[in-house]
């Protein structure tokens, strides 16, 4: 008996086969969306530890949609979470899909809720930019670490 998590994956929005990335990340070659660990999100968090005191937990909240989406590893539903007010798709077993541009989206709202390095700052986000580290480099640590 062949069970889904050991079939190849495939996008719950196109339906075709994943790419596997580094780090245990998947990736859609059709819609840019990518499939991550919680542990995955974890390390693009600790990655704002230069300019953030203490990187923010990893919590996601409910949502209000219900969940349309099935897991790429698995035959489950996903659940509709807010993940730094950004909707996302969540498997509790296997991690959280990411539409296009969400990932980056929801590490920008991270700074924009975080305490910053330096006192007298008004965010992190603030403190990012003064440390000469751009919202789009931000945006761009996470999905370098899926390209790695």
């Amino acid at each position: 008996m062949t069970y889904r998590d050991q079939a190849p994956a495939t996008c719950p929005r196109c339906n075709v086969a994943l790419d596997p990335g580094e780090r245990g990340t998947l990736k859609c070659p059709e819609c840019a969306g990518a499939f991550a660990t919680d542990d995955i999100v974890r390390e693009m968090l600790a990655e704002l530890a230069g300019v953030l005191k203490h990187p923010p937990e990893l919590v996601y909240g409910p949502h209000a949609k219900p969940g349309l989406l099935t897991c790429p590893r698995c035959v489950a539903l996903m659940q509709s979470a807010e993940l730094f007010t950004i909707a996302v798709d969540r498997c509790a077993v296997h991690g959280t899909w990411f539409d296009h541009e969400e990932l980056g989206s929801a590490l920008e709202r991270a700074l924009l809720v975080a305490e910053p390095v330096k006192e007298g700052m008004g965010s992190a986000k603030e403190a990012a930019l003064v440390g000469g580290i751009t919202l789009a480099e931000i945006a761009g640590i996470a999905w370098l670490i899926f390209l790695l």
